[in-house]
């Protein structure tokens, strides 16, 4: 597989999750009126785009456990605004009027680019690439994926790991673009996910995890409000049997929605991002496109917040 390339070097953090959604800051009343006005707009926009996404994965079929079968020639699709952007190793007319079939009714949306490798054919590299770099030079990587848009590889390694790779060029001579990034890493000896149940150690209320995510460049997770928790108010974790964080911002009961960020302070308490099957956490997403606004809902209150997903899948090394 070895060969010369072009690799990116960066010192951006990776954000981990499944399905990575960076939620917006929440915001004053007028504020508040006004994002949701925009987003509420955007997603009304989005509306043939996300269903043209849809329907290019159902014509692509699944395997026998559930995984898309992604066409030799497919090589990315993502949301700019309204637009769904369908990259193609061919872009022959033939090649883009069978897409415009697949996606029938929502084809209009389409708008076609030209990329060098197929999204399988970087997804086969990325999984032969990390195995190699851990087991063969002890490289610490922390997670990867593809980035359709940039069509490359991206792996997140810990800094020491960064450092190496940039002294020995040889080990990152490999047939396909790769972008090396510093990630977030921590060694859990447990992991806690979606309908989880926590606490809160003031009120002894309990409360039930929903996703997880980053809150002004924290790992965070988000739980609904509407048990009047206050600022500063610990948050325990039952599945790891200690506090994994602290009440950050909190929201109920004034038109605004009802949700509270907790944002966590042991990090060691590394979200899963699973959904627990003994709890209510509705509407999980495990595939979407990037790009797609998404809107994320408290139990007992109207839409409460608005986020964007940002990459379609990331695999987590632990």
């Amino acid at each position: 597989m070895k060969k010369k390339f072009l690799i990116f070097l960066s010192l951006l953090s990776v954000s981990i999750l499944l399905v990575p959604v960076f939620f917006t800051d929440p915001a004053g009343a007028d504020e508040g009126e006004e994002t949701k006005a925009y987003y509420e707009d955007l997603m009304r926009r989005q509306v043939t785009a996300v269903g043209a996404s849809k329907a290019l994965k159902q014509a692509f079929g699944f395997d026998e456990t559930g995984n898309i079968q992604y066409p030799p020639d497919f090589a990315g699709m993502w949301l700019e605004g309204e637009i769904l952007v369908v990259a193609l190793t061919d872009v022959s007319e033939d090649a883009m009027s069978q897409y415009r079939s697949w996606a029938g009714e929502y084809s209009g949306c389409l708008q076609f680019k030209e990329h060098q490798y197929s999204y399988v054919e970087l997804k086969q590299a990325e999984a032969a690439v990390t195995a190699e770099l851990m087991e063969d030079y002890h490289i610490t990587v922390v997670s990867s994926y593809v980035s359709e848009a940039a069509n490359r590889i991206v792996i997140g390694v810990d800094e020491p790991s960064l450092a190496v790779i940039k002294a020995s060029p040889s080990l990152i001579d490999y047939d396909y673009p790769i972008q090396f990034k510093i990630g977030s890493y921590s060694r859990p000896t447990a992991s806690i996910g979606g309908g989880e149940s926590l606490r809160n150690n003031s009120s002894y209320e309990n409360i039930t995890m929903s996703c997880a995510g980053t809150y002004r460049g924290s790992k965070a997770v988000l739980s609904c409000g509407h048990i009047y928790q206050n600022l500063g108010d610990e948050i325990y974790s039952y599945g790891l049997k200690k506090v994994i964080g602290n009440v950050v911002y909190h929201q109920f009961n004034n038109g605004s929605g009802d949700y509270e960020i907790i944002s966590m302070t042991d990090l060691s308490a590394s979200p899963s991002y699973v959904i627990a099957k003994s709890y209510s956490v509705k509407s999980t997403v495990s595939d979407v496109s990037t790009g797609t606004v998404v809107r994320f809902y408290g139990r007992k209150s109207d839409c409460v917040g608005y986020g964007t997903a940002s990459q379609r899948e990331n695999n987590i090394f632990r």
